[in-house]
């Protein structure tokens, strides 16, 4: 998402190659936090649905999507399209990716993990300025610029297929034994009820 954040940076760029007009450059711009709004609205559905993990590897699939069309981009209707598509994948891994850390940690680091998140979205602006300036007098640097957003979006789509399903998740579903051996790896232990009946005493509560 920090990555994505340094956009404006490349509509300098952009504005130049497609000659577009203002109304063109907002719409750029406002397709995408549009997108990130829905992108957050279904998050909540779709993890309590399928779950914290095929969310997030869906999000990484609309990053890395939205990034190649923004790369490959030719017209400005590709442009809006990459745009739109990227937004939904912040919206998504916006929504999900924190509750996710939150579960799947262990209670002595989970607080650390949480806030390791917020920090990676400023890391991600910082390297968005580097690389847009090492693409800044490239001819048509722009798309390296929008398409390096697929190096962090692989990685955290390949991450996640060997991580395991969030432990509430599956109690949630009714899935105990998944739930317990999921607790048992995050934690190191074998027993596992007091962490098991605490998330079950918090799941009656909410409902």
């Amino acid at each position: 998402s920090g990555i994505n954040a340094e956009y404006r940076r490349a509509l300098i760029k952009l504005k130049q190659d497609f000659n577009l007009s203002p109304a063109q450059e907002e719409w750029i711009v406002g397709i995408a936090v549009a997108a990130a709004a829905v992108g957050a609205g279904l998050g909540g559905f779709t993890s309590d649905k399928f779950g914290r993990k095929p969310t997030i590897i869906v999000s990484s699939i609309f990053f890395t999507l939205g990034s190649v069309l923004l790369f490959s981009a030719k017209t400005f209707t590709m442009l809006i399209v990459g745009r739109v598509v990227l937004g939904l994948g912040v919206g998504l891994a916006s929504m999900v990716v924190p509750p996710y850390i939150a579960e799947s940690s262990p209670a002595a680091y989970r607080g650390k993990l949480v806030t390791a998140f917020g920090a990676t979205v400023t890391w991600g602006q910082f390297i968005a300025s580097l690389v847009d300036g090492a693409f800044s007098t490239v001819h048509e640097g722009w798309r390296w610029m929008l398409g390096i957003a697929t190096v962090p979006s692989v990685i955290m789509g390949l991450g996640m297929l060997l991580l395991p399903e969030s432990a509430r998740f599956l109690v949630q579903k009714g899935k105990i034994k998944e739930a317990e051996a999921t607790l048992q790896k995050i934690s190191g232990y074998d027993d596992i009820s007091a962490e098991l009946r605490e998330i079950s005493e918090t799941l009656n509560k909410e409902t």
